[in-house]
Parts: structure tokens; C-alpha cells; sequence
């Protein structure tokens, strides 16, 4: 079956927050996913992380892990995910950012009931003394000229 959304995941460096941000994928509610992590040259133990909590976790959807052969930045690191995905929708996760378990469900049904182009979600910022101002989307539709584009809450 072909996943609705492929969620692309850029690795570099991130040894500490990985397995958060892996395990915050693996445990979501919607499972018409794939997950394309993206080691873009990493240096440090993150993808040895990674596959030790693939082989731990036996994960219930399609997962690629693709290697750059140099350090090509986070843009390319995106595009290399674009060109390796089958997802209707694309997710990009930075590889240091945790998502809700229910994330990509409410975003998957929202593009579904709009037919939207975009869906834009809150986010939360934690563990940082600087202060983010939260981001707080009504629901509404947008409509363009090309389309629809649709925020959430």
C-alpha cells in the first residue's frame, strides 16, 4: 500500500535527541506512513543510535535509511527525502524535535476533509530560557489561486 505521508528525517549530529525524535515517530497513532531518515554525513553516533532502536523495536511501517557520501547540508538532506519518497504529504522532522503521537493522524484527516495542498500545525517550544512565542493557528481555509491551503490547531 502506498504510505499517505512519508515522513523525511535529516541526521547530522544529533546523538542526544534522536532517540526521542525516533521513538516520537514510531509510537504514532496513523501508521499509513513511511519514515526516510537521511544521514547526512553524521559524525557522531546517531545512526548507530538509530539502528539499535530499529532492531530493538521491530517497527510496523517501511523505514529507509539513506546515506549521503559528504556532508551536504539540511537542504539537501530534504530533497534527498523528497527524491527517495512515495508519500502523498511530506512531514519534515528535524532530527532534534519530538512530535505528538497523534500528530501526523490530525494532520493526515485534516488534508483529507480539505483536500488541502498545506497543513500547518502548532508547535510548542521546550527546554530553551529564550522565550517562543507560541504558535496559535485558527482553523481556517485559505483559498489561492493555485489551491487551498489550510491551518489547524
Amino acid at each position: 500500500m502506498k504510505p499517505f505521508i512519508s515522513i523525511i528525517i535529516p541526521v547530522y549530529n544529533v546523538a542526544p535527541f534522536i532517540k526521542s525524535c525516533l521513538h516520537s515517530v514510531l509510537n504514532q497513532t496513523y501508521k499509513n506512513i513511511e519514515i526516510i531518515i537521511i544521514n547526512d554525513k553524521t559524525t557522531d553516533e546517531s545512526i548507530s543510535i538509530i539502528k539499535d532502536v530499529l532492531q530493538k523495536e521491530t517497527p510496523s511501517v517501511p523505514i529507509k535509511i539513506i546515506e549521503h557520501a559528504e556532508n551536504k547540508g539540511l537542504s539537501s538532506a530534504r530533497n534527498t527525502g523528497i527524491k527517495n519518497s512515495r508519500g502523498e504529504y511530506l512531514y519534515f522532522l528535524d532530527s532534534d524535535d519530538e512530535i505528538s503521537t497523534d500528530c501526523i493522524e490530525t494532520l493526515s484527516n485534516r488534508a483529507k476533509i480539505s483536500c488541502a495542498d498545506i497543513v500547518i500545525g502548532d508547535y510548542i517550544v521546550q527546554g530553551s530560557s529564550d522565550f517562543f512565542p507560541p504558535l496559535e493557528l485558527g482553523t481556517s481555509i485559505i483559498k489561492q489561486y493555485f489551491g487551498y491551503f489550510l491551518r489547524i490547531c
